[in-house]
């Protein structure tokens, strides 16, 4: 580990590979905070960091419960039902056809079949049996 002068060191491993790491105090614990690669993250990018959770802690909050809980925001799904998700790509494929009426088709269509078996459905829940239970009839 190479340090800056402060809580900011550049650890370089076996490897040859470098990461920004910030060695912090919280509630008297030690930790080491990773503030990215290098040279993806700059020393004047990492120093500036560094200042940001070495404030945050001085502001009596935690800088890696903050980062966690981002990271953890990051990774829950989104949810959404078959109809919100259907209309959002309909929106989205809308400007690649080439006759507005498709938009309207297909919308139609996916109200008079989907939406009443599987439109309140989350996607995430949606079985095998539920989209046959929607193509049975027709």
């Amino acid at each position: 580990m190479y340090g800056d002068g402060g809580t900011l060191h550049l650890r370089v491993d076996e490897f040859g590979t470098k990461r920004w790491v910030q060695r912090i105090t919280i509630d008297g614990k030690r930790h080491n905070l990773g503030l990215g690669g290098y040279p993806a993250v700059s020393l004047a990018q990492a120093r500036q960091a560094a200042q940001d959770n070495a404030r945050t802690v001085r502001e009596g909050r935690d800088p890696l419960a903050e980062k966690r809980e981002v990271v953890q925001a990051a990774r829950k799904p989104v949810t959404s039902t078959f109809a919100e998700a259907a209309t959002i790509v309909i929106d989205m494929r809308r400007p690649t056809w080439s006759n507005e009426k498709h938009g309207c088709q297909w919308t139609q269509s996916l109200a008079t079949y989907a939406y009443p078996t599987i439109g309140n459905k989350l996607v995430s829940e949606i079985t095998s049996a539920d989209i046959l239970s929607v193509f049975a009839p027709v």
